[in-house]
């Protein structure tokens, strides 16, 4: 668990653990690092790390949670700017402006795989869609009523692709890709296997 307070002080702190820890990944994996390794290269005492985190994973967890929350706000503001325009809506509901979002952030999903911690970004990705549906959905929409599944689904879709098109070294342009990937998705609903 982290534990972050808003004075000028420990902001920079966390900074530059943050940096240190970076650093660190580039020589070394993730799970070979030491609190005592890392607060050296940070140049700091352990006792500021404990102030702010329980342990290195939380660095990881924090950088994750603090790119998520600007990820909510882009989908949050796409949605505000589309509104009314259905074939907007319907063309692009999550899936571009979450690769526009990614195509500029992808060091944060690097760190969490090279790390083995791509379960943070399934809970982080998990709880983005589930504050965007609540700000969209009307509570007393039928279809809603149980949004878990909705949120299961679109999560594990979106950390899919987005897993494969980093490992892909972002093989195609965001647009291209997410238009790709709603034209398969509509494709795959009118699929007919041969038998």
């Amino acid at each position: 668990m982290y534990r972050i307070k808003q004075d000028k002080r420990s902001i920079q702190s966390i900074e530059r653990l943050k940096s240190a820890l970076w650093d660190l990944m580039h020589h070394k994996d993730f799970a070979d690092i030491s609190v005592v390794e890392l607060v050296s290269e940070a140049q700091m005492g352990r006792a500021t790390f404990y102030r702010n985190f329980d342990a290195l994973e939380d660095i990881l967890r924090l950088h994750c949670d603090e790119t998520f929350e600007k990820l909510k706000k882009v989908m949050i503001q796409h949605y505000e700017q589309n509104d009314g325009d259905e074939t907007a809506i319907n063309r692009t509901v999550f899936i571009k402006p979450f690769l526009r979002f990614w195509d500029t952030h992808t060091i944060v999903i690097q760190r969490l795989i090279q790390a083995k911690r791509t379960g943070f970004i399934h809970d982080a990705l998990s709880r983005t869609i589930e504050s965007v549906v609540m700000l969209r959905a009307k509570a007393d929409d039928e279809l809603w009523g149980r949004y878990d599944y909705f949120i299961a689904a679109r999560s594990g879709e979106a950390l899919h692709v987005l897993l494969h098109w980093i490992k892909n070294e972002k093989d195609l342009p965001p647009d291209e890709l997410a238009d790709l990937v709603a034209a398969q998705w509509q494709a795959s609903l009118n699929l007919k296997l041969q038998v």
